[in-house]
């Protein structure tokens, strides 16, 4: 397991990067896989901290659970096959 001090400076670093690029990049540069693989990293590192609640974590800000539900619903619909089975 990581420690609190490694995942946090981590968290801080991601953010400071997506962050900059953000604000100064092109849009190019802000939907390239690693920048947006970095924010949505930087999100859950957030969430393990504590800085995001669960509530809000799971909510369509983020995770959007209920959506994701939906969405394996239609393909438990389609396929016959159930995500529990997983």
């Amino acid at each position: 397991m990581r420690s609190e001090q490694e995942v946090r400076e981590l968290m801080e670093k991601l953010s400071k990067l997506s962050s900059f690029v953000g604000e100064f990049g092109t849009l190019k540069e802000l939907y390239n896989k690693d920048v947006q693989f970095a924010c949505n990293a930087s999100d859950v590192l957030d969430w393990v901290l504590g800085e995001i609640t669960s509530e809000s974590f799971i909510s369509d800000a983020y995770v959007n659970l209920t959506h994701l539900e939906e969405i394996a619903l239609m393909v438990e619909r389609r396929t016959g096959k159930k995500s529990e089975d997983m």
